[in-house]
């Protein structure tokens, strides 16, 4: 299984990050911030799932990791996020990928970050400690940087030893 992807769904943002997990360094094929428009709620669904039908497409990944959601204070927020999610879910999967769903928490575990903590300091530390473990050049944007942790955490999943 060389490429593996993480997806980190939003309302207005999909991340998304692919990593080549076949050299003995992992290496990014695709880290980037996708940004979702549409008139309605369909629309942003079905737009969510072309973009990332394109990244698969030029990526080829075998195992897609989805961010699982959180409900928070708005429930009507977490239906809209979970109706994204579950396209995305059948997008990945109509594309032939192994699709499994993390809870951000459980994969943030990948990159050493444990405990419950501000939800400021957590982006942070997400974005400075993605950037370090990927070796890249450039703090990512908070999308793309979850997205990696997914990547990272399905990378393990499937037997990759992640670095830390």
């Amino acid at each position: 299984m060389a490429i593996v992807a993480g997806v980190d769904p939003g309302r207005a943002v999909l991340g998304f990050c692919a990593i080549d997990t076949a050299a003995r360094v992992l290496r990014v094929v695709a880290l980037c911030s996708l940004r979702i428009c549409g008139r309605t709620h369909e629309d942003l669904i079905e737009n969510a799932g072309l973009k990332l039908e394109a990244q698969l497409r030029e990526t080829g990944p075998s195992f897609v990791a989805i961010e699982d959601g959180y409900v928070g204070r708005d429930p009507r927020r977490a239906l809209e996020l979970g109706d994204c999610r579950g396209a995305l879910i059948y997008v990945a999967k109509r594309y032939g990928a192994v699709v499994h769903r993390a809870q951000p928490s459980a994969a943030r575990q990948i990159i050493g970050l444990r405990g419950r903590l501000e939800r400021e300091v957590v982006n942070q530390e997400v974005i400075v400690r993605v950037q370090r473990r990927l070796n890249l050049p450039y703090a990512p944007k908070e999308d793309a940087a979850n997205a990696a942790v997914m990547a990272l955490w399905g990378a393990a999943q499937v037997g990759v030893p992640v670095p830390f």
